[in-house]
């Protein structure tokens, strides 16, 4: 993995991110996830973040664009900004083992 310092903002990993390509809004893409973890931006937004990871097989620098939103909102959780339905799937996880509640695997 490069230092995410190396991003030159080239939008390579825009183009294959699914996110972006539903979505077609600068915000949510992989290059702008990357600027809210490095500058600890603590938005709703790093939750739309998939971790597929096509945006580090496209990014010429090999950038891991998710860790370092995975990063983010483990600060985000660590702070309480959690969300309920997030925080409810780690309930289900420790009581259930599946991010489902029994109502909700029928």
């Amino acid at each position: 993995m490069t230092n995410p310092d190396k991003c030159d903002h080239c939008g390579l990993c825009k183009e294959v991110c699914p996110i972006f390509e539903e979505v077609r809004k600068e915000v949510v893409s992989p290059r702008s996830q990357l600027q809210y973890a490095k500058n600890n931006i603590q938005t709703a937004i790093a939750l739309n973040c998939t971790f597929c990871g096509a945006c580090v097989q496209a990014c010429p620098y090999e950038i891991d664009i998710p860790k370092q939103v995975r990063k983010l909102r483990e600060q985000m959780v660590q702070s309480g900004k959690e969300t309920k339905a997030g925080r409810a799937m780690i309930e289900n996880i420790r009581k259930y083992g599946t991010p489902y509640s029994p109502d909700e695997q029928q």
